[in-house]
């Protein structure tokens, strides 16, 4: 849901910038649920950083197009908004738990900035870009499923068969919480059904 605002005429021809940005996009959403689900310090300062590069990126592929084009959506009202309440929470000392609030701050302004990518690169373009999600998705989510099945019969209660949680767990996948792992696939299996369904009669995933 949104549209597009015009800043300069948009070249129909994008840049090698803008592509390599969605590529890289798409990357670190498939491998972040592969890192123990990025619920580490390492793994979700690794996802921003990474994010801040890839916005980096499109904004030096838009500069060198000498155009801007945003895309528009009501969500980034109630997510600026989010952010704001925590900063003012932080900087203002009115939190309970001020590392708490920090390290959620830069949780949220992670998932925010990939959001907001997301939107700038491929909302543009859903004909080309959606069957070509929705057949990675339903490809990611068979074997991330493939995998966590046979590591949960052969995999002595370790992560990727050598990585035992401190704390202990329900091991499924590559998560500690067998929880989050049905959480992932609530999101990816919706996806992978929307392709399949949506294919044209006679296509072999039909």
């Amino acid at each position: 849901y949104g549209d597009h605002r015009d800043i300069h005429s948009f070249p129909t021809r994008r840049s090698s910038d803008l592509k390599g940005t969605g590529v890289g996009l798409l990357a670190a959403a498939f491998a972040a649920p592969l890192a123990f689900g990025a619920v580490q310090t390492w793994a979700w300062t690794a996802l921003l950083v990474v994010g801040l590069l890839l916005l980096s990126t499109w904004a030096a592929g838009s500069a060198r197009q000498r155009a801007v084009r945003l895309f528009w959506s009501p969500l980034y009202v109630p997510g600026a908004l989010f952010l704001l309440l925590g900063a003012v929470q932080y900087f203002a000392h009115l939190t309970a738990d001020a590392f708490a609030t920090r390290q959620s701050l830069l949780s949220f302004s992670t998932s925010f900035i990939y959001f907001f990518l997301a939107g700038q690169i491929f909302a543009d373009r859903p004909r080309e870009i959606l069957p070509r999600w929705g057949f990675l998705v339903a490809a990611y989510a068979s074997l991330l499923a493939f995998f966590a099945i046979i590591q949960f019969f052969a995999g002595g209660g370790l992560i990727y068969w050598s990585i035992k949680p401190q704390w202990g767990g329900w091991i499924f996948g590559p998560y500690v919480n067998h929880n989050h792992y049905a959480g992932l696939m609530e999101i990816l299996i919706p996806i992978g059904a929307a392709y399949v369904i949506s294919r044209p009669k006679g296509h072999p995933a039909k």
